[in-house]
């Protein structure tokens, strides 16, 4: 058997999706390199578990399902924009949207998926939760700072969206980037008080 590439995550609602694309083209700059993310691919990770082996896909299914079970959905804004690093870099070249959660409700879905996932034995993330959703990367920093500075100006006007599901998706690396597959959605069914 072979195994998938798989992460647990939040999409980001389709209203909200078109808002950051059209902020992604305004933002765009002759001599920046930055590789924009489809719209398609706008998502808030809450777990990454890189390759799972096929036979334990149906327990990871499983535990996903219990924390949505026990989690309620979420009122949330996307509401700044920012940048930082990436692994083994100095300088910014991850530019994202960072999310709004008032209520705390997007962070105790994210602790009961990681506390469902570390009793399967999957490693648990130890830095804290910083909701955001990946909208572009630069190897390139020599034309980025004139874009950051613009970048982390520009305000959202959106009002708070409501997240109801969480999905676990499939990630295949090709050689024109990732391709993503939504294999399961669970409505986040517990009762908001």
């Amino acid at each position: 058997m072979g195994s998938l590439r798989i992460f647990v995550a939040v999409d980001t609602p389709p209203e909200v999706k078109e808002l950051l694309s059209q902020i992604c083209v305004e933002m765009t700059q002759p001599g920046t390199d930055v590789r924009w993310e489809k719209q398609e691919k706008y998502h808030c990770t809450l777990s990454f578990l890189g390759d799972v082996p096929e036979e334990g896909l149906t327990p990871l299914l499983k535990g996903v399902e219990a924390a949505a079970r026990v989690s309620s959905p979420a009122k949330v804004s996307y509401n700044h924009l920012g940048s930082f690093s990436g692994k083994g870099r100095e300088r910014p070249t991850v530019l994202w949207v960072g999310i709004d959660d008032p209520d705390g409700r997007l962070a105790n879905l994210q602790q009961s998926v990681q506390e469902e996932l570390g009793a399967l034995g999957y490693p648990v993330e130890r830095r804290p939760f910083t909701p955001h959703v990946t909208l572009g990367r630069s190897k390139d920093f020599r034309n980025l700072p004139r874009l950051l500075a613009r970048w982390e100006n520009r305000t959202l006007d959106h009002p708070p969206v409501l997240i109801g599901e969480v999905i676990v998706v499939r990630s295949e690396l090709r050689p024109e980037g990732s391709h993503y597959t939504v294999l399961r959605s669970f409505p986040l069914s517990a009762r908001r008080d």
